[in-house]
Parts: C-alpha cells; sequence; structure tokens
C-alpha cells in the first residue's frame, strides 16, 4: 500500500463507527468527539486518538489509527505489540487503570480501510513537562512515586506473548517468561 499522509482521508468513518456500534447497541449512536470543525485527536509521533462518545451512555472509548500507511515503516506494527500487554496487564494488575482492548483489526481492509484499535478512554490530564515553577516539590514526588510504582508493578509482572514471549526493554533486555 502506498503511503499516504493524511490517513484521516482514508479511513472509511462511518464503518469505524457501525463497528463501535455493533460493540455496544444498547449504549446509543457512537459519534467522534468535534472540536473546531475536525476531530479532536491526540497525535503522536505515529498514530492518531480519536475519541468516541455516545448519544445514551456516559463512557467514552478511544480509537488509536495509525498516522500514516506505509506497510515498509516499521512504526506501523506498533498496534500488535501492545494490543497483547494491554489485555494481559488488565487482566494482571486490576487496581490499576488499564484500558480494556475491546476490539481491534490489524489490516488495510474493507470496510474500515485503516488497522485500528478500540479501548477505553480513561479521563485525565495529559502529563506536561515539569518546569522550575510547576507543579510543586511536593506534587513532583508524588507524580513520580505514583509513575515508579506502576512501572515496577508491571516489570514484577512479565508477559507472557507467544511461545517466545514478549521483551521488556530497558537498560537490558529480558525475556519474560514467568507468570504473576
Amino acid at each position: 500500500m502506498a503511503a499516504s499522509n493524511n490517513v484521516l482521508e482514508v479511513l472509511d468513518q462511518d464503518a469505524l463507527l457501525l463497528s463501535i456500534h455493533d460493540l455496544y447497541p444498547y449504549w446509543g449512536s457512537p459519534k467522534f468527539v468535534i472540536a473546531h470543525d475536525t476531530f479532536k485527536t491526540i497525535t503522536t509521533a505515529n498514530r492518531y486518538i480519536l475519541i468516541v462518545e455516545f448519544s445514551a451512555h456516559e463512557r467514552r472509548l478511544a480509537v488509536h489509527i495509525p498516522k500514516y500507511i506505509d506497510d515498509d515503516d516499521p512504526r506501523e506494527r506498533w498496534m500488535s505489540l501492545i494490543i497483547g500487554p494491554l489485555k494481559y496487564l488488565k487482566h494482571s494488575l486490576p487496581d490499576r487503570p488499564i484500558p480494556t482492548v475491546h476490539s481491534y483489526s490489524l489490516d488495510f481492509a474493507p470496510p474500515v480501510k485503516v488497522p485500528y484499535m478500540i479501548f477505553d478512554w480513561i479521563e485525565g490530564v495529559p502529563l506536561q513537562a515539569f518546569t522550575n515553577e510547576s507543579p510543586p516539590r511536593d506534587a513532583r514526588y508524588r507524580i513520580l512515586n505514583d509513575l515508579s510504582d506502576f512501572v515496577l508493578d508491571m516489570s514484577l509482572c512479565p508477559i507472557a506473548g507467544d511461545t517466545e514471549g514478549i521483551l521488556f526493554y530497558g537498560r537490558f533486555a529480558t525475556r519474560a517468561t514467568a507468570d504473576c
């Protein structure tokens, strides 16, 4: 498939919304959150996160889609590498706010035409870089302790993947083999 600079034009929005509706028809009609006449998105280096809300339910879902469509770009393989770990962490660390993966497609096939992953939207405040003034020192310690607790929980609960397992990458790459 040829590279595209605007995956949002390739995405079949109606087909994606229908897929979401089929998951939870009793939540009412799903729609993308729109801000300033366009999708409200969170953009990372290689993907968009679209927010979906429902007419009869307060819950929101998020949809990850690639930012670029290029079969030769290794950054496009990110989704298959996070679905398994997210599912496993959700099961293994139930007290942590880990989103549930509801549905996904890893290919460019119709009807949606782009890979996607549908998961829980978790409300919160986006992390910002610390400055000299903000946040206050006690809040910094609390934030860093919470993050370190979460990373430690993940490292103590190795992810069992396929027959070879999944690698944790950090200072040293180690093969995860044990279960929690």
